[in-house]
């Protein structure tokens, strides 16, 4: 009678445990997902080299996953006026944030044109 009780309270623990990281498995693949939401929208804003003005936000939606991801953008000025922080927070809602990334982007000045070399 007493093994039957003790096999019975471990299997209670064992398919507890398995319920727990189940729930902890699906939780990190949406947080993996929403960072990648979040490189994804810095690396947009790099490669079409817009560099946001600080002090504004922005707000916007990506899919990945078969799922609709919400991103909020804050741009945030350094000391450097050539550098502007960018604050990028993704979730599934616009209250949920499952991934926040910081990154820095640079403001690229115009060359001014080279005279050609003489010979």
């Amino acid at each position: 009678m007493v093994a039957l009780v003790i096999i019975t309270l471990a299997l209670g623990s064992m398919i507890r445990a398995t319920g727990e990281a189940t729930a902890n498995e699906a939780y990190l693949q949406e947080k993996a997902l929403a960072n990648w939401v979040a490189i994804n929208q810095l690396a947009e804003l790099r490669i079409q080299n817009l560099v946001p003005r600080p002090g504004s936000r922005q707000t916007g939606s990506s899919q990945m996953a078969n799922t609709e991801w919400q991103w909020r953008q804050t741009a945030i000025a350094t000391p450097d006026p050539n550098i502007v922080r960018i604050e990028i927070t993704v979730g599934k809602d616009d209250t949920e944030g499952l991934a926040s990334l910081t990154g820095f982007l640079g403001i690229q000045k115009a060359k001014a044109p080279t005279a050609p070399a003489t010979p």
